[in-house]
């Protein structure tokens, strides 16, 4: 087993070898709380931009909100552009490094691409959209505009961040047939990334629709409601890394559950992961590596702390703390060593998130995983720039 405690480059050598034919790159987290996965994946991206070509970082975060800020990367400071593109759960003090590295890089000859992947609006709160229409379709006529605008403000309440609330889900509903024409007749008339921008919006309507549906019918929340995310997690990644930037090298953080390759639920539903669809369409050249740890407090995505459960580790967190009292990795792609090959091939429990047991068998999920003994809720208050 490959252990880093120091978290220098030169303690990747392995996984440097493992993910040297790589396009995508998924790292994932279990629980968006965590300060020291904040840290550890940022350091692991930018050896991966550094010593492996992979320009592209994308997040869990909104594709128009990352995309935006991202256009707007020389005219604001690294700590606007961290607020700008991640949503809430995810704007933590520990990655502030990371977007300013992101800055920094446009200055050199290998620079880094900010992306986002998620349909999901950035807290019913997209401010920047108006303006963004305004400039967005050129060669409409007047009619189509204000259709286009209509519909957006409606789905996205740009001056309401309270939430949507039900009429609104309800005339997504009734409308989706109209809304999702309108926005694919403006994703005709553009290209590049403005283009994805009006296809990702068809998704987020029909997310919307889902939801309506189950209003209407008085019912819980059907599967397409969830899977229609990853659905589109996936098509997005897919776009970034073949598309919109030109052929690149993608690395995607994002949870566990979603860069995992297999099944993961969420209520009472099997949801097939945004990572099993990247490895539907890229074969070999996705590798995910899952982030697990062992103790200490963790954030839910409402920032409330949380004492992990220590009754809900499992072996597998047994067996990296067998290996490391710190923080420690094991590849699984092509492994020969038999210790880590029984461990990989085998179902083994976890702790999701730290607070509830579920198992898996871990080679069917990542390629690679991190373990980290001790973690603790990230820092909120970001540091204002000078």
């Amino acid at each position: 087993m490959d252990r880093t405690t120091g978290l220098s480059g030169d303690g990747f050598i392995e996984l440097g070898r493992a993910v040297e034919d790589a396009r995508i790159v998924l790292l994932g987290e279990n629980g968006h709380g965590v300060a020291e996965f904040s840290e550890l994946r940022s350091h692991v991206l930018i050896w991966l931009h550094e010593e492996h070509d992979f320009n592209v970082v994308a997040f869990e975060s909104g594709f128009f909100e990352c995309g935006h800020a991202f256009n707007r990367l020389t005219e604001i400071s690294a700590r606007q552009l961290l607020y700008d593109c991640l949503r809430y759960p995810f704007q933590h003090a520990e990655l502030l490094p990371l977007f300013e590295y992101v800055k920094e890089s446009q200055l050199t000859d290998s620079p880094l691409v900010l992306a986002g992947v998620d349909i999901q609006a950035q807290g019913f709160d997209s401010n920047y959209r108006p303006a963004f229409l305004d400039s967005a379709i050129v060669n409409g006529d007047a009619t189509f505009e204000s259709d286009l605008k209509d519909i957006d403000r409606k789905l996205y309440l740009v001056a309401d961040s309270g939430g949507l609330g039900d009429d609104r889900y309800t005339w997504a509903t009734e409308n989706l047939g109209a809304i999702s024409k309108t926005y694919l007749t403006a994703a005709e008339m553009t290209e590049g990334w403005t283009r994805w921008v009006f296809k990702a919006s068809t998704a987020w309507a029909e997310r919307l629709a889902s939801r309506g549906r189950m209003i209407l019918e008085d019912k819980p929340r059907p599967a397409e409601y969830f899977q229609i995310r990853d659905n589109w997690m996936a098509t997005l990644t897919e776009a970034v890394a073949d598309s919109i930037f030109g052929q690149q090298k993608v690395v995607l953080m994002l949870h566990n559950d979603h860069a995992r390759y297999g099944l993961f639920r969420n209520g009472e539903h099997q949801i097939q992961s945004a990572g099993g669809l990247l490895r539907n369409t890229f074969g070999a050249d996705v590798f995910s590596i899952g982030f697990f740890m062992g103790g200490g407090i963790i954030a839910d995505n409402g920032r409330t702390r949380h004492n992990i459960d220590t009754d809900s580790l499992g072996s597998l967190e047994r067996f990296f703390s067998a290996q490391t009292s710190t923080t420690g990795y094991a590849v699984f792609r092509n492994n020969s060593n038999k210790h880590i090959r029984q461990f990989a091939d085998s179902v083994q429990s976890y702790s999701r998130m730290g607070l509830y047991r579920q198992t898996m068998v871990p080679a069917n999920e990542f390629d690679a995983v991190f373990y980290i003994n001790e973690v603790r809720p990230p820092e909120y208050r970001i540091p204002r720039d000078d």
